[in-house]
């Protein structure tokens, strides 16, 4: 670093120079003229050795040399060039290259013109006329000589100044990051690093200013004086263009301004992440945080009565069921929820309609009039001017029936007249090889559409990944049930106090046998998809064993603000701390008490079970870079109030 130094006199007129100099790391060839970057020095010789000369901000020093001044090397002492100085104010450098084509060249590094002085070359000198200001910045190319041996030329910056206290050079690789978001505001890390020379003394502080671009004549949204190389910009308004300005502050003075220009996305740049399918993705049963009597519902309600609002005060298709805690919202994307409870892969009115809006959108191009249109035409629509980079879909339960043999097992633990709903033929036949072979021709043709939608949207398979959402077990298997098997209408307790009433068997058959076929029917249907467009990215996210002892009547969870033998030691409240690791995480099945939940959110991810399957999506979505994986319970709550789950890949 160049230390402080008195004016020096020549004649009538103080000159004093303070020079920093800075050459092109590397080894140009002679002549050549690349732009010149602040650093080591650094020359190659013409047999390929390579003279390096160090400094810590390659700063050369300038010494008195009888009646001129040496540039030289601070750190070593090697003589660079040497510059004499008249009387009246014109200075020849001499030992400069000769016959090297720009090797002459010299021009105001600030305004980049050649008319701010007078230069002309000779033979063996450059002759110029310095203009009278307080600093002035020239490059150009230059020859180094050692003991009189030349090294070839390079490009060099040369700072002149008439006081002795040379400023700082300008901060370097101001760099804007990428900006973080949902559409509303982004947070922008704005860094640098220091400036290639600090002058005559150390960087005390930086002044960082932020301006909209073309409203700098208005004044800077934000002045910060810092002592770091950067700032975090928190708050900016998307589609907009922003300069930042950046300046290295010493007691010397302040350097030149550093700028950089970054621009917030818009909503057109923003990545979207969208949801299709049917219940389990649509977020039913998020509403509740546990399950507790119907005198206690007050302290489970998590969302209120507006939980499955998503048009305002009201739902845009009613009993869909989207739930604003439903998995899709993953945080750190914009999202869309476009599936709807009790959907299966192709569109239909409901049995005996009410209204026109009593119908149900498969994953379909389907179109009823009036806007009700299926779940690949609402993708479409949308990806027609939305980044839409990550589509989860969940769907095939309903093909089975899977709510119909919920439905049966039920009946026979309540009305125990026959064999078990497992050993029924009629149920039996919802997976037989057959049924599950068309259920498995229809998901694949559903996850076509799915495709098909993008590319009708202008995207090709590269822009965009489907994750396919595999089904969590509900319920406990018959061996972890904390209620007693009775049977009969005497003493129902896993019936009445539970909302679970099967037999072992069938809970043990349900959830480990029926769910694992229909979740090996989609696998089979991506395969198959895949198999049909090659390009088609699919991963699964294996939801299986996320709720593992969570599971509704597990031995090792209890009901909220329940007294009963079966639940002591239960939560008194969802809010009370710890709750999340002591509640289900299923809704409890509608019919054990009738007044307490709609029938429909019967044997659904509740509040909790869909934050953890959030979770879990959040990292499928890995940042945009999707990739498939495990979900598998933790235990407590992370940052944002979820559970904590992990995603084995």
């Amino acid at each position: 670093m160049l230390s402080k130094r008195k004016p020096l006199r020549w004649g009538a007129i103080p000159v004093a120079l303070a020079v920093a100099a800075a050459v092109l790391v590397g080894a140009p060839s002679a002549g050549a003229l690349t732009e010149p970057r602040e650093g080591v020095w650094s020359l190659a010789t013409s047999d390929g050795a390579q003279a390096v000369f160090e400094s810590n901000y390659a700063v050369v020093s300038l010494r008195q040399n009888g009646s001129a001044f040496d540039l030289a090397d601070a750190s070593r002492g090697t003589t660079l060039a040497t510059f004499a100085l008249s009387a009246n104010g014109r200075a020849y450098v001499s030992d400069w290259a000769s016959g090297l084509g720009n090797a002459c060249s010299l021009f105001d590094a600030e305004t980049g013109r050649e008319d701010d002085f007078v230069y002309e070359c000779r033979r063996a000198e450059v002759k110029m006329t310095l203009p009278r200001v307080v600093e002035k910045r020239m490059r150009g190319t230059i020859e180094m000589r050692v003991d009189g041996a030349s090294l070839g030329t390079a490009p060099v910056v040369l700072r002149f100044s008439e006081s002795g206290d040379l400023p700082p050079t300008a901060p370097r690789d101001v760099t804007a990051g990428t900006p973080v978001g949902k559409g509303k505001t982004f947070n922008v890390p704005v860094t640098w690093t220091v400036p290639a020379s600090t002058g005559a003394a150390p960087v005390d502080y930086y002044t960082f200013q932020l301006f909209r671009e073309g409203a700098e004549g208005a004044g800077a949204e934000l002045s910060l004086d810092v002592r770091s190389e950067g700032v975090a910009l928190t708050g900016l308004r998307p589609s907009t263009t922003y300069v930042a300005k950046v300046q290295a502050v010493s007691d010397s003075g302040a350097s030149p301004v550093a700028t950089q220009t970054f621009r917030t996305p818009g909503q057109e740049d923003l990545p979207w992440v969208v949801s299709l399918g049917d219940s389990f993705i649509s977020g039913e049963g998020g509403r509740w945080a546990g399950n507790a009597d119907t005198d206690s519902h007050s302290r489970i309600d998590a969302l209120g009565r507006s939980a499955y609002w998503d048009a305002g005060d009201r739902e845009t298709i009613p009993n869909c069921n989207r739930s604003k805690s439903a998995m899709i919202h993953i945080q750190v994307a914009n999202s869309i929820n476009f599936a709807c409870s009790g959907a299966v892969t192709f569109s239909q009115m409901m049995e005996n309609p009410v209204s026109d809006d009593d119908w149900k959108p498969g994953i379909d191009f389907a179109d009823f009039g009036g806007g009700r249109i299926g779940q690949a035409q609402l993708l479409e629509d949308f990806a027609q001017d939305h980044n839409v980079k990550m589509v989860a879909l969940s769907i095939g339960g309903n093909n089975v029936g899977f709510g119909s043999i919920i439905a049966e097992c039920l009946s026979a633990f309540i009305l125990p007249t026959g064999p078990e709903c497992k050993d029924m033929p009629a149920v039996n036949s919802r997976v037989s090889a057959e049924a599950l072979a068309t259920a498995q021709d229809q998901i694949m043709q559903a996850m076509l559409n799915i495709r098909t939608a993008m590319v009708n949207a202008g995207k090709t398979d590269r822009d965009w990944v489907l994750v396919s959402t595999l089904y969590p077990q509900p319920m406990a298997a018959g061996s972890h049930m904390r209620y007693p098997e009775t049977e009969g209408a005497t003493d129902l307790d896993r019936h009445y106090e539970g909302g679970c009433g099967f037999f072992n068997g069938d809970a043990s058959w349900a959830n480990l046998y029926v769910l694992r076929l229909i979740n090996e029917t989609v696998r089979k249907a991506a395969t198959a998809a895949r198999v049909i467009e090659p390009g088609f990215r699919i991963v699964h996210m294996d939801s299986s064993r996320a709720f593992d002892r969570r599971n509704l009547c597990h031995r090792d969870v209890q009901r909220v603000d329940d007294d009963d033998e079966y639940d002591v030691g239960g939560p008194a409240s969802w809010q009370e701390p710890g709750a999340v690791d002591r509640s289900e995480w299923v809704v409890e099945i509608e019919i054990s008490n009738a007044s307490s939940t709609m029938q429909q959110e019967s044997v659904h991810p509740n509040y909790w079970g869909q934050l953890a399957l959030r979770n879990c999506l959040r990292q499928v979505w890995n940042d945009g870079q999707v990739m498939g994986g495990t979900c598998m319970r933790g235990s407590g709550l992370n940052s944002r109030g979820e559970p904590k789950m992990s995603l084995r890949r």
